[in-house]
């Protein structure tokens, strides 16, 4: 999509916004933030749910965001200089991404592509639903699966692999899965959705795997257990961190994988393992869909 089309469409989201505050679209642009500014915050939000699109996400701009960056990651220059300077770097996933993106998901036909263009431009959507059309039982499902897929899975991998092609050695590629529920979280969740997030580990649920307390005790790291956590999920998560630690610390990682299709996996039954990627073959074809879509005629 060339930029100026690009900036009209945003332009519409954010004259939608001030259209429901009743701002003249003839007023200049300082003119409308001065107003905007004006309203309070929760005002704004709650107004925001209501327009058309009410997603506003980043823009190529070509000057905060540049437009070549799906290009400079797919022709392996990122990689290149990820190299160069010595990087490394930790990405995945939980076990239950789905359950978050199925929040508010359209239920009807008609539905289908307006949730999308929440997230996505035209070409990209509509290419999503022709690739995703047959493999789900209804639209929620096929939606749920495509902005999960888009979000998280495809994307988290497809961005390891063109790493790992342009030169990024698997040393530095540390993939991971999260599949152990945290037992004492579900009497912890509130909100209208507990019910649907018991006994998951659902989208940024990891943060109980990842910020797990330490102290140092006579010049060395020891790890504090965490209220609530039960003798298992303490000793699989003590286990899980141990290479986090060394990535934190910048020092020799050891974790596991041999190549880029496996991955570190914290299991529901509180295990760790190296796994292959029975995911893989399926999401590199999404990942496919989304560079023809973007007219990545690279790699």
């Amino acid at each position: 999509m060339k930029l100026e089309i690009l900036l009209i469409l945003v332009t519409g989201q954010f004259n939608d916004l001030c259209t429901a505050f009743k701002i003249p679209l003839s007023a200049s642009t300082s003119e409308k933030l001065a107003h905007l500014r004006a309203i309070p915050g929760p005002e704004i939000l709650s107004t925001i749910r209501t327009l058309p699109n009410p997603t506003f996400r980043a823009t190529l701009d070509n000057i905060f965001i540049s437009q070549d960056t799906f290009k400079r990651i797919h022709s392996g220059e990122l990689a290149r200089r990820f190299h160069q300077r010595g990087m490394s770097l930790l990405i995945g996933e939980v076990e239950h991404e789905e359950v978050m993106y199925a929040i508010g998901a359209p239920t009807t036909q008609e539905g289908l592509l307006p949730g999308l263009l929440n997230y996505y431009k035209g070409s990209v959507a509509e290419a999503l639903m022709k690739h995703y059309t047959g493999k789900h039982p209804d639209v929620e499902t096929m939606y749920t699966g495509i902005v999960t897929d888009v979000q998280v899975r495809a994307t988290t991998r497809n961005f390891a692999k063109a790493l790992v092609d342009g030169g990024v050695p698997i040393r530095d590629i540390y993939r991971y899965r999260i599949s152990l529920p945290i037992k004492a979280e579900d009497d912890k969740l509130l909100g209208p959705h507990a019910e649907k997030f018991k006994g998951k580990v659902v989208h940024a649920f990891d943060f109980l795997h990842w910020w797990y307390d330490t102290h140092k005790d006579h010049g060395n790291s020891r790890y504090t257990k965490r209220v609530g956590f039960t003798p298992e999920e303490d000793s699989a998560v003590r286990e899980w961190l141990k290479p986090f630690a060394q990535f934190v610390k910048g020092e020799e990682v050891a974790w596991g994988t041999q190549n880029i299709a496996q991955f570190r996996h914290l299991t529901e039954d509180a295990r760790v393992e190296v796994v292959e990627d029975s995911y893989w073959s399926r999401l590199m074809d999404t990942a496919a869909v989304l560079r023809r879509s973007l007219s990545l005629n690279v790699g």
